[in-house]
């Protein structure tokens, strides 16, 4: 399956591009700030999280990985709960929906694209392939 890992490739091609998620580690959707702006300071809005490290990057790459969806949920649920989002055995909707977005994603580009997020994670504001 086509799935988003961190990547420091194309790093710099924004002047304010960071990276300090793990390269090659599952990336997730973070919580934005209210009112936080695409290229604020806070880099909420452009940034995906490490979900193992809980790191953020701003580069993301697309690779196929040898892993199933419920896998992949199971994965982001686990994340969440390590990071304090949810509670141990808590289901919550928004991981599946964050999973799928991600999943739809890495399908509209070929293995090895970079992507970069600008805007509303789930909301359908987006993702785009730097280049």
């Amino acid at each position: 399956m086509k799935v988003l890992v961190a990547t420091k490739k194309t790093q710099g091609f924004r002047n304010n591009d960071f990276s300090w998620a793990d390269e090659g580690e599952y990336v997730g959707f973070a919580f934005e700030c209210d009112g936080e702006v695409v290229d604020g300071t806070c880099g909420c809005r452009r940034s995906f999280t490490g979900l193992g490290s809980h790191k953020a990057t701003t580069t993301a790459e697309v690779a196929e990985k040898k892993i199933t969806e419920a896998e992949y949920v199971a994965l982001y649920r686990i994340s969440n709960v390590r990071a304090g989002w949810i509670k141990p055995g808590e289901e919550v909707a928004w991981v599946r929906t964050h999973v799928h977005r991600l999943m739809e994603i890495a399908l509209r580009y070929p293995v090895g694209a970079i992507v970069e997020k600008r805007g509303i994670s789930c909301g359908r504001r987006v993702v785009k392939e730097a280049t």
